[in-house]
């Protein structure tokens, strides 16, 4: 599979006459009314046989709305999608009634079958008068900007309000024939480019005035600079057909738009675990000392100071970083700490493993200290005799291949991201710092004379609420990364917790933590519905960060509290997964049961006393604001 390094096949490898013509003929097929089947358009090309069938269990219902005569590229958005594991069925809305759709309610565009909304409009469609803007006042330049802003944000919010999945789109880019003006393109306010931009700008503006979420906006202008504007017009399309962007434009936007779609479908990998020699540094420490690897100012050793400041924005962007190394630990750390050239330093590493073990083996050990699950990780070695040794022993790593050429390696780390993700939290970005932090407790449990001892030396504060609209992405994240201690595992959308929110019978209750070493921000979200004398714990879900300090059981005994004198009994509700066996077995220890086939459910008699015999004692609660 290609998925993960983002890598696509190249379409236009494909363009045979035969080809051609079966792809043609796959394609008539869906403009008669009858979908397209993805084994159909596989079978269109000669690649087909790389894709492995059996892993496309990834199902996503797409539906695009257009402005665009987007036809003959459509059938890309299939192959593109199953080089990623996404096996799509596709719904291309009739040309030219976008606006018309997205307006009516009773459209088909809001059928409850499909994930995903594609919105393909264009700049003609909202300013259809742009040839003449070197002639507006600044005032009627101001006011035709805000007014066609103020209409694709309308648009936005009301697919999102409707569509009960995601609602994906693009901003305006930039103008295509901008360059071929001149300099004064550039300087003047009332230019084409000058408008795009301005007209970008106020999108964004009024997306966040009508608190439009639900959404995602994607930036045309990178693909543009992908290709080259040379490359993105076709005046052949867009006068005989009506499409104002050539060939190559249009797979470029679907294969973005896949990207987005597989970046919400799959689980982000979460911690990069690094060999050193020839992967962060040229050489073998070891062999050559500290002065004769690479890493300077001139070429090879240049190229991996990129690569580390490459590896040092995923840290930021909430990748754990981890060392596996065979070398010599005192070596290797020292180089972390002293040398004048290295970026990554040793508060950017969250885990060790430098020694002479089999690279497996310390995979295994680093999975269990950091309580995460193999295909969370990603390992990255220079020698293909370790990472077919990892393929073999630990088969849910991801591996991939990379070159040995300093240059192609410094590419490959510039396209190289199975971390992509559609938003980012403060949890995000401390995350490496919490299992740093996780470090220093397995210290402190190691050399406690009792389990007890241990939690009462953590100094653990915890703080419980009910959520508001900006615990929104937190809780969405939440949904979709937490599996193993989450109860239910559905996955939510912004517009499903937002219903969640609005309804009164309903709490979402959000738990966050800290000890003496540091905090581990919101690590718990309950959702429970209030009935007749009743309180049902739909979703129950926690940071596998934070288990066995016994915060689940706490968690409980607040969501008791809360319900006292609400509710006579209090239902925790579990569907069971290949994943979540762990809630379950926590679930039978706290309460007896009754299990269904399909559904279980475990029923607890909420009293004060209940409630708190499951706080525990080691866990203090403080309010937001008291000094943390």
């Amino acid at each position: 599979m290609m998925g993960e390094t983002d890598q696509m096949i190249p379409l236009q490898d494909a363009d045979t006459p035969d080809q051609g013509a079966a792809l043609a003929k796959v394609w008539s097929g869906y403009v008669e009314g009858r979908p397209i089947k993805l084994h159909e358009l596989l079978a269109t090309f000669p690649y087909a046989g790389k894709i492995d069938r059996d892993r496309l269990t990834v199902k996503v219902a797409v539906a695009v709305a257009r402005t665009w005569t987007i036809d003959n590229a459509m059938p890309a958005i299939l192959f593109l999608g199953a080089v990623r594991g996404l096996d799509i069925t596709l719904d291309l809305r009739d040309y030219g009634v976008l606006h018309q759709e997205v307006l009516d309610p009773g459209s088909g565009l809001y059928d409850s079958q499909f994930d995903y909304l594609v919105l393909l409009w264009q700049l003609n469609d909202f300013l259809p008068d742009m040839h003449a803007c070197w002639g507006w006042s600044p005032e009627e330049r101001a006011d035709r900007i805000t007014t066609a802003a103020q209409y694709a944000a309308l648009l936005m919010k009301t697919a999102a309000e409707r569509h009960k999945g995601t609602v994906i789109c693009f901003d305006f880019g930039m103008d295509p024939h901008g360059p071929s003006r001149g300099v004064i393109d550039s300087l003047d306010a009332h230019s084409p480019s000058a408008v795009h931009r301005c007209l970008n700008e106020a999108l964004h503006e009024e997306v966040i005035r009508m608190n439009v979420v639900g959404v995602h906006i994607l930036r045309l202008a990178k693909l543009q600079y992908r290709l080259g504007f040379d490359h993105w017009p076709d005046d052949r399309l867009r006068l005989t057909a009506r499409c104002p962007v050539g060939l190559a434009g249009q797979i470029a936007v679907l294969d973005e738009v896949v990207r987005l779609i597989a970046t919400e479908e799959r689980k982000p990998r979460k911690v990069l675990l690094l060999d050193c020699d020839n992967t962060l540094w040229g050489g073998v420490v070891g062999e050559d000392g500290w002065d004769g690897i690479r890493l300077d100012a001139d070429y090879p050793g240049n190229a991996f100071v990129e690569i580390q400041k490459l590896i040092l924005q995923l840290h930021h962007q909430g990748v754990v970083l981890g060392v596996c190394s065979k070398n010599d630990e005192a070596v290797v750390r020292s180089l972390f700490e002293e040398h004048p050239n290295m970026i990554l330093r040793p508060e950017h590493i969250s885990v060790w493993a430098v020694n002479w073990e089999p690279k497996s083996e310390n995979i295994r050990s680093v999975v269990d200290r950091l309580s995460l699950s193999m295909d969370s990780f990603v390992f990255i070695d220079d020698s293909s005799v370790e990472r077919a040794e990892i393929r073999a022993r630990c088969p849910d790593v991801f591996v991939p291949e990379v070159p040995e050429n300093p240059l192609q390696l410094l590419a490959f780390w510039q396209r190289f991201n199975p971390f992509a993700r559609t938003s980012l939290s403060d949890e995000d970005r401390w995350r490496g710092r919490s299992y740093q932090q996780e470090e220093k407790r397995q210290t402190v449990r190691a050399s406690a004379m009792s389990l007890t001892d241990f939690y009462a030396d953590l100094q653990m504060r915890c703080r419980m609420w009910r959520a508001e609209e900006q615990d929104v992405p937190r809780i969405v994240q939440m949904s979709h990364r937490t599996n193993q201690f989450n109860a239910t595992t559905i996955r939510m959308s912004e517009a499903d917790v937002g219903l969640l929110l609005a309804d009164s019978a309903v709490d979402v209750y959000l738990l966050e933590l800290l000890d003496r070493f540091g905090a581990s921000g919101v690590i718990g979200c309950a959702v429970v519905r209030r009935t007749a004398r009743e309180a049902t714990v739909e979703q129950f879900m926690l940071s596998c960060r934070v288990l066995k300090r016994t915060v689940e059981n706490h968690f409980v005994g607040l969501i008791m509290s809360e319900v006292v004198g609400v509710a006579d009994r209090l239902t925790l509700r579990y569907v069971p997964t290949k994943k979540n066996g762990l809630i379950r077995r926590f679930f039978d220890q706290i309460v007896s049961g009754e299990s269904a086939a399909v559904q279980c459910e475990w029923h607890m008699d909420v009293t004060s006393e209940n409630a708190d015999n499951h706080l525990q004692p080691w866990i203090a609660v403080y309010t937001e604001d008291e000094e943390q």
